[in-house]
């Protein structure tokens, strides 16, 4: 046998032992847990009542939404088989959706690096999260990289950005990154399409309470009562300063832009540069750099 066939037997026996690792994590979280702010919001949102905590209430609570309004739209869908049943559902969407950008990620690496990187992917903490949770992190990131792919055809990528954007704005990191690979007219399409959509459904889904809390949001304290990390104390100094999460996210666009700039000299490995670039996402933002590198 081969040194790379014997690698990559390696890597499908470490694809075997990932599976069951990801699903015996998964038992042991809550189901559904981030749908459920999701379906509670949609039936808010049909029912009239408030779809935001409180101005005064403590952040991060159970069943708390913090997305536009209109993000609850599309789980109005969901409303009638009832929160239980569409958490399940959701779950049976997301192992889908999951599969599918696995393979979208992994068919392009060497043959002896794929199983390798499956494992990798599938016993990767944070998609396990994202998936028993119900989060929409890979809505967001699906349609980021369909943008990517139709990135020639038109206005044909407008759409998915845009949306994607809208889902979650951490994509919004590709903005400085079209921007310097030279494909601003999506950006700028993107941004055309996204507002005409609010500005459509604004007085449909008016939530005035939401600007309101937008400064909590970016606030770190709230992160930090709700994580209650600690030590070690001089990193918690750091990571809970008011200029850290500046920095870092000047850092995260500085960086994107840079890829950008690669993309656009090398057109050969431009995709690469893109994926880099969205992998820096989770930086933007303070309760994304916390949950993934310093709850985990």
């Amino acid at each position: 046998m081969s040194a790379q066939r014997l690698w990559w037997s390696f890597g499908v026996a470490a694809l075997g032992l990932s599976i069951p690792a990801a699903v015996l994590v998964g038992q042991i979280l809550p189901l559904g847990y981030d749908f459920r702010a999701y379906w509670l919001a949609a039936d808010h949102l049909v029912s009239g009542a408030p779809i935001y905590p409180e101005l005064g209430a403590p952040l991060g609570q159970p069943d708390e939404f913090h997305y536009l309004p209109q993000m609850a739209i599309p789980f109005i869908v969901f409303l009638p088989l009832g929160i239980d049943v569409a958490a399940r559902v959701w779950l049976v969407m997301e192992v889908a959706l999951a599969l599918v950008v696995g393979l979208w990620l992994i068919r392009p690496l060497p043959g002896a690096a794929r199983p390798w990187a499956a494992a990798a992917y599938v016993g990767f903490l944070p998609l396990v999260l994202e998936v028993v949770l119900g989060n929409i992190d890979l809505v967001s990131l699906a349609l980021a990289l369909l943008a990517w792919r139709w990135r020639h055809r038109g206005l044909a990528p407008v759409v998915p950005y845009a949306v994607a954007v809208g889902v979650k704005f951490l994509p919004v990191v590709l903005l400085p990154f079209y921007l310097a690979a030279g494909y601003g007219r999506i950006v700028l399409r993107a941004f055309a399409f996204g507002s005409a959509v609010l500005l459509v459904t604004l007085p449909f889904v008016w939530r005035s309470e939401l600007f309101a809390l937008i400064p909590r949001f970016l606030d770190t304290t709230w992160v930090r009562l709700h994580s209650q990390r600690e030590d070690p104390a001089w990193l918690a100094n750091i990571i809970w300063s008011d200029a850290f999460p500046l920095v870092l996210a000047t850092g995260t666009i500085a960086l994107a832009a840079l890829f950008g700039w690669n993309a656009r000299r090398d057109r050969a490995r431009e995709t690469e540069w893109h994926h880099l670039a969205l992998a820096l996402s989770p930086y933007l933002v303070p309760f994304g750099f916390i949950w993934t590198t310093f709850l985990i």
